[in-house]
């Protein structure tokens, strides 16, 4: 028998039976019983009945034995599992204890290996100054600034210490872009030996700088665009230029739309001639397709005064590297209407015939082809053909003149031929241009009307309502209502399969409605939303849009017709006495069809009444599709119609709720990466409206535009515009243009501004500012806005103490001596955001003259300090300003029993900092 057995055997056993066993057991024994005794009853000649009730009388309380004889059977097992629960919480205590004590053990262990490390380094540098090494062999330099760990680290000895070893050591950059300068003791002058900015720099990695003794290593924050930091594009040489594009990496913001504005700014022939030199010495597939794609669309708005277009698009088509080549190819199809991909071979006779030509001229020439294939095309080429003229919208949306070659080559009568064939492939080559088409009245008159009304192809019928509904097309209006209405009759008959074409085209012919926008149609529109056919959502959705276009309203699922009836009649007079008069049709369940409403309304002028004077003070919301549109990437033909169309709205021409919607989409946009200079003028004249709400939103999407340092004068006059909200706004654009160039331009205005009537002009100037800009009476002001507890924000209630400190003080980046002692004062205060963002503005920025009376305001408020946070940046700041006037504190911090070890921890790092001054 072994141990385990013996044990097993010492200990008492445990009944294997379950508690329902055992319950059943016992009331098995009491059955038996009961039924003995019930039996020698009737033997005695009693009754059933009397026998049964004299036995349970003679028993008993028969279910309190029960349940006492059951407590007893499991009384062990109650026990055993008490036990158990007891002996569970002791071994948990036990491992928590265990726990606790090997972490405090390891934590001991870990400070005092770090103590031995130290005194190790300690006696090396100690035996250095015995023997005499030089100080070339060993020593110590310094890092500051925007850095994660900024202190003083060591050369290994007998080794060297490289720069991008030390920025990797002290964690990289806190914020990118960067200057990166090293100051280095020559003689009894102290020299820089090492500057440059991180967007110069082509590999991070290759900053192999060698660090001596005593070097000072600076990391700066630019406060300028992260673009660049250096000098200007005109600026830059060929040498700057080439290594720019021969970089191993692509540079923070080397994109093709910045590209193609500096390309924009220098001599096309002295750029192309810096790509071809150097182009077989670009490592970098990326950088090739961003040169392509920079230059691309650099040139294609002005082809007839480009330059070399098709040169660069050369370079690409006979790079070594196949996804370069195809970069260049998908710009040739969309340029030139023509896929290479299948006639790789012609391309160089291409090239040779037409390089020294013209571009306008080559695409004017490519599509005269393309028509003349076109006619005799069948298949896949005609899915080709047709695709390729689609692509080509884009471009022909620039040069109008295109569209001219178009129709005098006859693609309208190949179109006219194509959309009563009843081949497939011409059908879905109409459907795919008329769209993109710039079709004059007389084909859309004859061609597409009867189209829209009746074809039998949905994908035609589709494209023939689409390219009706233009704001030009004021005629178009009632034969457009009369499809939508037609439709709208047929719901209620349709079966399923036929009600989902049924409401695409309701759903086109209340956008196009939409897009010619002519508010006559509106009550007749709000009549619809108000009938009841069941299982329509995407028709009375397509219709709420098309609401949504004239009125500025989003669409919501639950404006229903009661809700659109009320909005009529509380908006309704702006659109008009004669819109204003019009009734909403009372519709049955199946509305009137269009021929009664047109002898209702036979009697109504055919044109639209004028928008001049209206006002939507609305956001135009309904937009969205357009500025999706813009922002997507998948189709760029897309998103250059969608700007082409946003430029028409901009106009000073349109109307004023136009404008407005423009400008909204603008900024909804400006994510996207496009062109900005076409929108620059427009918006600039937008600026000088004499609506408010326009004047507004260009101000905002001004700075976006590339607005530059010379257009600080645009914006200037802004600030004694008469409306609140304007001038609320100049501050953000000024800050957001200049960037802190000019700052003897920009602060009198910012004076200005914070010496406004309004709260709310101030309000928004001083949340503008991130500490761009200072001056002696600047600060002064600034000052006093953060003292003075009788100035609020009008419409909010607060005051604009928080503000100052939190988006002006706090960040400057050069803080003077009446700054530094505000925000010493502020340490004292009972919030932790102020006081917390007073204390992290002391890590940084602190003049010279300024650090002693830091040092003792932070003296005072260290040992007062509650809030971890605040506390931890009142140590970085005093790293940056201590002297022994701070070692008694510090002492005393890193000896009490008190202090927690991340606060001693702080306490020994400035203590360290200020042993190696």
């Amino acid at each position: 028998m072994n141990h385990t057995d013996l044990l097993h055997n010492m200990l008492p056993k445990i009944d294997p039976r379950s508690s329902e066993q055992i319950q059943r057991e016992v009331e098995d024994e009491f059955d038996f019983h009961l039924a003995a005794l019930e039996a020698e009853l009737i033997q005695s000649g009693t009754s059933l009945a009397e026998a049964r009730n004299a036995a349970r009388v003679r028993f008993g309380n028969a279910d309190k034995y029960r349940y006492q004889c059951t407590r007893i059977a499991l009384e062990e097992r109650i026990m055993l599992q008490r036990i158990n629960a007891v002996l569970m919480v002791i071994v948990l205590l036990a491992v928590i204890g265990v726990s606790v004590q090997m972490y405090l053990t390891q934590r001991h262990n870990s400070l005092a290996l770090q103590a031995i490390v130290d005194d190790i380094a300690d006696m090396k540098v100690e035996a250095l100054a015995d023997t005499g090494e030089s100080a070339e062999s060993a020593g110590v330099v310094f890092i500051d600034g925007n850095v994660p760990r900024p202190g003083v680290y060591q050369i290994p000895k007998g080794g060297i210490l490289n720069l991008n070893h030390l920025l990797s050591a002290v964690g990289g950059f806190e914020n990118i872009p960067v200057h990166i300068s090293v100051m280095r003791e020559q003689g009894d002058n102290q020299e820089c030996v090492f500057e440059k900015t991180v967007t110069e720099l082509s590999d991070l990695w290759k900053l192999n700088v060698s660090l001596q003794d005593g070097d000072y290593v600076s990391v700066e924050r630019l406060p300028s665009s992260p673009r660049d930091g250096s000098d200007d594009v005109e600026g830059q040489t060929e040498t700057s230029w080439r290594d720019r594009i021969t970089a191993q990496h692509i540079p923070r913001g080397f994109t093709a739309s910045e590209l193609g504005n500096e390309f924009a700014q220098l001599d096309p022939e002295e750029v192309f001639q810096i790509l071809s030199d150097n182009w077989n010495d670009i490592p970098n597939r990326n950088v090739k397709q961003q040169l392509i794609e920079g230059w691309y669309y650099r040139n294609k708005k002005e082809l007839d005064r480009e330059a070399h277009l098709l040169d660069v698009l050369h370079l690409g088509m006979t790079d070594d590297d196949s996804e370069v080549q195809r970069w260049a190819l998908y710009c040739l199809r969309i340029l030139v209407v023509r896929d290479f991909s299948f006639e790789l071979t012609a391309y160089e006779p291409w090239y040779e015939a037409n390089r020294d030509r013209p571009c306008l001229d080559v695409v004017a020439d490519e599509l005269r082809r393309i028509v003349g294939e076109l006619r005799e095309a069948e298949g896949f080429e005609l899915k080709l053909l047709s695709e390729l003229i689609d692509e080509n919208t884009g471009i022909r949306l620039y040069h109008p003149e295109l569209n001219t070659v178009l129709k005098e080559e006859g693609l309208f009568d190949i179109l006219a031929e194509f959309i009563n064939s009843d081949d497939k492939d011409r059908n879905a080559a109409t459907a795919r241009l008329i769209p993109n088409l710039d079709l004059d009245e007389e084909f859309l008159r004859q061609v597409a009307v009867p189209a829209a009304q009746s074809h039998e192809e949905l994908g035609i019928r589709h494209a023939s309502i689409t390219a009706l509904g233009n704001p030009e097309n004021k005629w178009a209006v009632d034969i457009l209502l009369a499809i939508l209405l037609d439709e709208f009759e047929k719901l209620p008959h349709s079966s399923r399969s036929e009600k989902s074409t049924v409401e695409i085209i309701i759903n086109q012919a209340a956008k196009a409605l939409g897009e010619i926008g002519d508010p006559k149609v509106i009550p007749t529109m709000i009549g619809l939303l108000d009938t009841d056919v069941k299982d329509a959502e995407l028709a009375f959705r397509g219709v709420a849009k098309g609401l949504g276009k004239f009125t500025g309203v989003e669409y919501d699922e639950s404006h229903d017709g009661e809700w659109w009836r009320y909005w009529w009649m509380k908006n309704k007079d702006r659109f008009g006495p004669e819109v204003a008069a019009l009734p909403i049709p009372e519709f049955e369940t199946t509305p009137v069809t269009s021929a009664q409403l047109q002898d209702e309304s036979k009697n109504e002028a055919d044109t639209s009444p004028s928008r001049e004077g209206t006002d939507i003070n609305v956001a135009f919301l309904s937009a969205d599709d357009l500025a999706t549109a813009i922002v997507q990437r998948k189709d760029p033909e897309l998103r250059a119609a969608s700007l082409e169309w946003l430029q028409e709205m901009l106009s000073t021409e349109s109307p004023i709720w136009q404008q407005k919607s423009g400008l909204a989409i603008l900024e909804k946009s400006l994510s996207a990466k496009f062109d900005r200079q076409p929108f620059r003028p427009l918006v600039i004249e937008l600026m000088k409206s004499d609506e408010v709400d326009i004047r507004s939103i260009a101000l905002r999407c001004f700075p976006a535009l590339d607005a530059t340092t010379d257009d600080l004068d645009l914006v200037i006059p802004l600030a004694d515009d008469e409306e609140r909200s304007v001038r609320a706004l100049v501050g953000r654009a000024l800050i957001g243009i200049d960037q802190g160039k000019n700052p003897d331009v920009v602060i009198p205005v910012l004076i200005k501004l914070l010496n406004d009537s309004d709260g709310n002009v101030i309000y928004y100037t001083i949340r503008s500012m991130w500490g761009q800009y200072s001056s002696p009476e600047f600060d002064e002001l600034l000052i006093r806005l953060s003292r003075d507890k009788s100035l609020s924000n009008l419409s909010r209630g607060n005051k604009f103490h928080h503000d100052v400190i939190y988006f002006s003080l706090s960040q400057m980046q050069s803080k003077s001596v009446p700054v530094c002692e505000r925000l010493v004062e502020e340490l004292a205060h009972p919030d932790h955001n102020n006081k917390g963002r007073a204390a992290w503005g002391l890590t940084y920025g602190v003049v010279e003259e300024a650090k002693a009376l830091v040092e003792d305001g932070l003296l005072a408020a260290l040992p007062e300090e509650t809030h971890d946070y605040t506390r931890e940046q009142e140590f970085r700041a005093l790293r940056n300003v201590v002297t022994e006037k701070s070692r008694p504190y510090l002492m005393s911090v890193i000896e009490s029993e008190m202090e927690t070890e991340r606060f001693k921890h702080e306490a020994r790092a400035v203590l360290e900092y200020l042993d190696r001054q």
